[in-house]
């Protein structure tokens, strides 16, 4: 999976860039959600004074925004969690509760304490990053949006839909305002909309409109040829496809995941985790139709691709 891009910083203030961790082989949640971005340290800071060496609490929290991305890539959460506290606390006293660069530090700290399972620390983390983000750039600001969606998706995966589903929905509405449509980031939004909406089976068609808007969004100029705009449309086609099958409407789910699974194999290649779960999902579908012989055919594929995924990386 796959993750992924920063969240937009604050006017002024220039980001810096940070991948994001890969998902699990073989996502079954509808849709996987996107994972939660380390937000840049503000640059800014380190300006205002007008001299060319920023002065020492801001300069060290570069070195510790550096030191917290490099452990959260080598996935060396308790480390990278040491660091990030230190982070918080220097923002907390050198910028106050009310600032961007603090906003950032606490959303960071937020990520590690849920990359190791602390679900209660992450959640008082994200919101207090949500609430100071609202109070230094407004309501109607991406990073406000992006935070409000990681403090969202903790939630959907602690069982609390309807405080998920109001943060997403004010999310969405500051996306399609300030990004239109048909940005990745709309479309996205609306994903994780709906893996929230579609926990209610009453309300599974709900999220397949959603899911539905997603895909027009991402397919408005055609078929997109941009990899991150293409894989974005696989990860909604897989998605929907998931929930048709839910509804026993095999012949759409059959489609969508055929249709997801070229776009991953054109733009990820045929051995990426993602493909193969695509592939994974489709075997499932066969088989649910009754088709034994082709879905054990597709099973000895997927295990055909895993083996030259462990044997090396392949495009």
């Amino acid at each position: 999976m796959a993750l992924r891009r920063l969240l937009p910083p604050p006017p002024n203030l220039p980001r810096v860039p940070f991948p994001h961790l890969p998902r699990p082989a073989l996502p079954r949640r509808l849709p996987p959600a996107p994972a939660p971005a380390l937000l840049p340290f503000s640059r800014r800071c380190t300006t205002l004074s007008g001299a060319h060496s920023p002065p020492e609490p801001p300069r060290r929290l570069h070195s510790l925004h550096a030191e917290v991305a490099a452990l959260h890539r080598a996935a060396r959460y308790a480390e990278a969690r040491e660091r990030a506290t230190e982070a918080y606390h220097l923002a907390r006293r050198h910028f106050g509760a009310s600032h961007p660069a603090f906003a950032s530090a606490a959303n960071n700290l937020a990520l590690m304490h849920k990359r190791l399972g602390e679900a209660e620390a992450a959640a008082r983390l994200y919101a207090e990053a949500l609430g100071a983000y609202r109070a230094a750039l407004g309501d109607e600001h991406l990073s406000t949006a992006t935070a409000a969606c990681n403090l969202a998706l903790l939630r959907r995966d602690g069982g609390e839909a309807e405080g998920a589903e109001r943060l997403l929905e004010a999310a969405l509405r500051t996306r399609q305002k300030l990004l239109g449509e048909a940005h990745e980031e709309v479309a996205s939004t609306r994903q994780m909309l709906a893996s929230v909406v579609a926990r209610d089976p009453a309300r599974w068609e709900s999220a397949a409109a959603l899911l539905e808007q997603s895909r027009r969004g991402l397919e408005a100029e055609g078929e997109p040829e941009d990899e991150a705009r293409a894989l974005r449309l696989a990860t909604t086609l897989n998605s929907l496809g998931l929930l048709r099958k839910r509804q026993r409407r095999h012949a759409e789910a059959r489609e969508l995941y055929e249709r997801a699974l070229r776009l991953r194999e054109l733009h990820a290649g045929e051995c990426h985790p993602e493909s193969i779960a695509c592939l994974h999902n489709l075997a499932e579908l066969i088989r649910a139709e009754g088709d034994e012989a082709e879905a054990v055919a597709l099973q000895h594929e997927i295990l055909r691709r895993i083996e030259s995924l462990a044997a090396g990386p392949a495009r």
